[in-house]
């Protein structure tokens, strides 16, 4: 019902979000990641899109670097950083706007998109570059998880360089003392 109801109105976002959703529900990762790098054809501008579409390689390459395809791996996470260049672009050709003219929407980096990038970096050993993809999604409430998990990840890249931000750090373990260990078994992890 949900295609058919696509195929008479392919330019109705709700859907589209709904369809994303039911495939991912679904468990049908490469299904909703096709789907959704479709989709960001239709809606080059749409923040979302290019977060699933992100999340959604990185969570493909997490699964095939499991399975020990590094082959896959590299594809999936090279599509996802290809994306966000994509995004960058775009972000860009928003700033030459003149004035007068407002870009409607906010068109901005998301948590979920620095948390996906940076866990590659951090896996790939360049943890500099991962501190700058996790700094993207720090600025939130605790109570989000992925600003949760962007601090951890970041504060454990900033360790990996010998850095700190003894702060947020303590911010954050009074919020949830099990993040002091969270923190360490990222720090510690061999990938």
């Amino acid at each position: 019902m949900l295609d058919q109801a696509l195929q008479k109105e392919p330019f109705n976002f709700p859907l589209v979000d709904r369809k994303i959703y039911s495939l991912i529900l679904k468990d049908k990762t490469e299904e909703a990641l096709q789907f959704t790098n479709e989709k960001l054809h239709s809606f080059p501008w749409k923040v979302y899109l290019y977060e699933v579409a992100i999340s959604l390689n990185t969570d493909l390459g997490h699964k095939a670097r499991e399975s020990k395809n590094t082959q896959k791996q590299d594809e999936y996470w090279n599509q996802a950083f290809e994306l966000y260049n994509q995004f960058e672009a775009r972000k860009k050709e928003l700033a030459l706007l003149p004035k007068e003219q407002g870009q409607g929407q906010a068109f901005d980096e998301t948590g979920k998109m620095g948390l996906a990038l940076g866990q590659i970096q951090f896996i790939h050993g360049k943890y500099d570059a991962a501190e700058a993809m996790f700094r993207i999604g720090i600025g939130g409430p605790l109570e989000n998880q992925t600003t949760k998990q962007n601090i951890r990840w970041y504060l454990a890249s900033l360790q990996k360089q010998g850095k700190s931000d003894q702060a947020l750090f303590d911010k954050l373990v009074a919020q949830d003392p099990n993040e002091r260990q969270e923190i360490q078994n990222l720090v510690n992890a061999k990938f």
